[in-house]
């Protein structure tokens, strides 16, 4: 991969990747208000997105043992995020809300 093609993907990765946190962090702030576990779940899965794309950018200028590394870890991220939604969602579901 060229040099100016690793520039323009290691810039759209931190532009994406400043989207995700932003969107992540209203997405709790008002899941949290309006007591919402959908808007928790869609905070959590754009934060596994920050986390899928911060891997990535460390993992861009290295080998390709590093680039399959960190979308095994990547993937792991994504498997303990959606249990984390499934446990609210059980928890909820057995002791109601508070709203």
């Amino acid at each position: 991969m060229a040099a100016v093609e690793k520039a323009k993907e290691r810039r759209t990765l931190w532009i994406v990747l400043a989207l995700n946190v932003g969107l992540a962090l209203a997405f709790f702030a008002t899941g949290a208000f309006g007591d919402s576990s959908a808007l928790i779940a869609n905070g959590l899965d754009n934060l596994s997105d920050s986390f899928v794309y911060a891997i990535s950018l460390f993992a861009l200028s290295r080998s390709g043992k590093w680039k399959r590394g960190a979308a095994n870890v990547s993937g792991g991220l994504l498997i303990l995020f959606a249990l984390g939604i499934l446990y609210d969602a059980w928890r909820r579901y057995v002791g109601g809300s508070d709203r």
